[in-house]
């Protein structure tokens, strides 16, 4: 009986299938691919961009370097600026600040001078609280990079070197110094 129900059903699935060799079935598939930018400090270990980094030794002669990736499938023109505080002594209040100049900063061995803060928009003081105790800083803006990226996936990778005021390092007392440094983006009009 079960053999006679399966020779049946093939019959079947065969007979019908001229019925419905003339339909043909279309599907229309929309797709697209969103536009991204990704931009922060890539850690060259491991290929990976990070919204912080920290770098040690920072007041050294040969100075530092900070590799700023920005990855985008989006053509735009586009500005970035750098806010980097002075190079502040971590200490309690009644010890007194201290702080140390930035002496100078690079794009790709390219040196860039600092802008007014007020030029760009920007506040011209920061505040950090250090041990309890509220630091306020002058801030530089520099203009750092200027691009203009095209369509497809695209990456720019970018060496800021910061080098400390050496004089003022060889002057200043032992501690622990620190100094911040903001990236920001702005579209190009």
């Amino acid at each position: 009986m079960k053999k006679g129900l399966c020779i049946i059903m093939i019959l079947l699935v065969v007979l019908a299938s001229p019925l419905f060799a003339d339909e043909t079935f279309t599907t229309d598939v929309n797709m697209s691919v969103s536009g991204y930018l990704l931009h922060g400090f890539l850690d060259p270990s491991s290929d990976t961009l990070r919204d912080t980094t920290a770098v040690d030794n920072a007041l050294g002669k040969d100075g530092v370097d900070l590799y700023y990736t920005i990855r985008t499938n989006q053509p735009a023109g586009m500005l970035v600026y750098a806010e980097i505080t002075p190079f502040q002594r971590q200490t309690d209040e009644a010890s007194g600040q201290v702080t140390i100049a930035i002496a100078s900063v690079t794009v790709n061995g390219k040196e860039i001078a600092p802008t007014s803060a007020s030029e760009i928009g920007a506040e011209g003081q920061s505040s950090v609280v250090t041990n309890g105790t509220l630091v306020t800083a002058t801030k530089s803006v520099y203009p750092l990079i200027d691009f203009d990226s095209v369509y497809g996936t695209t990456e720019y990778t970018y060496v800021i070197h910061i080098t400390a005021d050496q004089q003022q390092v060889a002057e200043a007392p032992p501690g622990q110094y620190l100094s911040s440094v903001t990236m920001s983006l702005t579209y190009k009009d």
